[in-house]
């Protein structure tokens, strides 16, 4: 499921990967229960009752989500910082991650990058078992929350 977020970043870190193309595979299915209730067991249900069931369980899921985001985005900015601070030394043509030369995407570039093509990936998904300007205030709130935690910052 979604705790599969806390792995990207033993993905990239000293690994010699490129930046990433695609959605994490874990992707694929993030919203697999809520999407199979939609399409199996809500059917039956009141109109009324089925949209307060997805709204109830699409913002869960995308809180949840966003506290995974934001937990790994804070930690791969505080170890990133740290790096720099600790490899000071290392020769000048040397990134503060991995020992890549400069100019080459840094560990934490590779995870953040990550990380958009993901949220990217659970946003589409959302909006596929609700549109848009359907989404209740706190889902809108939850997916704007992984949409800054996924902004990576220079000053960190």
């Amino acid at each position: 499921g979604l705790s599969l977020v806390r792995g990207i970043a033993a993905a990239y870190r000293f690994q010699a990967k490129g930046l990433p193309a695609l959605p994490s595979a874990f992707m694929a299915e993030a919203l697999g229960p809520v999407a199979a209730f939609a399409r199996e067991h809500a059917l039956g249900m009141p109109a009324e009752e089925r949209r307060a069931v997805l709204d109830e369980s699409l913002v869960l899921v995308a809180q949840r989500y966003a506290q995974l985001v934001s937990e790994l985005a804070q930690t791969t900015l505080r170890t990133e910082s740290s790096m720099k601070r600790l490899q000071p030394r290392r020769h000048a043509g040397a990134a503060a991650e991995g020992g890549v030369e400069t100019g080459a995407p840094s560990d934490s570039d590779k995870i953040f990058a990550q990380l958009r093509l993901d949220a990217a990936s659970f946003r589409a998904q959302v909006a596929a078992l609700l549109p848009e300007e359907r989404w209740p205030r706190a889902l809108a709130d939850a997916l704007q929350l992984v949409d800054l935690a996924t902004v990576q910052t220079a000053d960190a």
